[in-house]
């Protein structure tokens, strides 16, 4: 344990087992803390991360979906520190489901429909501001990453570096190409295998919920489809998605959330 914590946390913290969490790709530094009768998770993130955002998101979501249970929240004026209780059941990119694809799309198609489902009416944080994750909001997000060096290049699809040589002409394409109209519902705004949980055919929790908020619909079918290609190397699976979900394939939004997500 850091003594440079936050009192509240070391408190909540007292006799566990911490160890460092590597697994996933939040920029946070990520805790697995661990007693004989519990486990939590630590996040800590510069303050002005998503961090707060997911703390905020969490609470308004609870009760709405599966989502951890706080156990606290502190800020040192430097850091945020989030600490949550671990979800149940197995994380879609499991070996289980790697092994099981046609067990697995079925509970992220329920994943994405729960989230659809969920009141947007009342959409609404501590702060009192809408979470509003819509494409002139994400757009405007993409363009200050660009001034503030914050897009990693390197970690773009190779697919994208074919078609693009920098960032600027990715959200040059992307004003210019913007979809006519958008399909407002709740969403995880991260919505890959990692980021799931679920126990056999049923969905049992989500994390990484910094990005949640009001957006397209199809924000989460586009990031699920990329994760699932990265996961299983295929894409022969897509049609059946999009039989889960209930709806016919839009290529065109597919493919620009894709795009719009190389900016995050």
């Amino acid at each position: 344990m850091n003594e440079n914590w936050p009192q509240k946390i070391k408190d909540k913290l007292k006799n566990m087992e911490i160890k460092k969490d590597d697994m996933g790709r939040s920029s946070a530094g990520v805790y697995q803390c661990v007693s004989d009768t519990k486990t939590y998770f630590l996040k800590i993130d510069s303050k002005g991360s998503e961090l707060k955002n997911e703390y905020q998101n969490i609470c308004w979501l609870n009760g709405k979906a599966p989502v951890p249970k706080i156990i606290e929240w502190d800020s040192d004026g430097y850091n945020d520190y989030l600490l949550v209780s671990k979800i149940d059941g197995l994380m879609l990119c499991d070996d289980y489901y790697m092994n099981n694809p046609k067990m697995a799309i079925p509970v992220l198609a329920k994943g994405i429909k729960l989230f659809q489902s969920i009141d947007i009416s009342d959409c609404k944080i501590k702060n009192n501001c809408k979470i509003i994750n819509n494409l002139e909001n994400k757009l405007k997000l993409a363009k200050n990453n660009i001034q503030n060096n914050k897009v990693d290049v390197d970690d773009w699809n190779e697919e994208t570096h074919k078609q693009f040589n920098s960032p600027s002409q990715l959200l040059e394409y992307l004003y210019d190409n913007k979809p006519e109209h958008e399909e407002l519902v709740f969403t995880h705004g991260d919505y890959c295998l990692p980021n799931i949980f679920g126990h056999e055919d049923k969905v049992t929790g989500f994390i990484d919920l910094g990005r949640a908020g009001i957006a397209d619909k199809w924000q989460d079918i586009a990031l699920c489809t990329r994760s699932f290609w990265h996961n299983f190397n295929t894409k022969e699976y897509d049609d059946f998605l999009l039989e889960e979900l209930g709806i016919e394939k839009d290529e065109k939004k597919l493919n620009y959330y894709i795009l719009l997500d190389e900016f995050f």
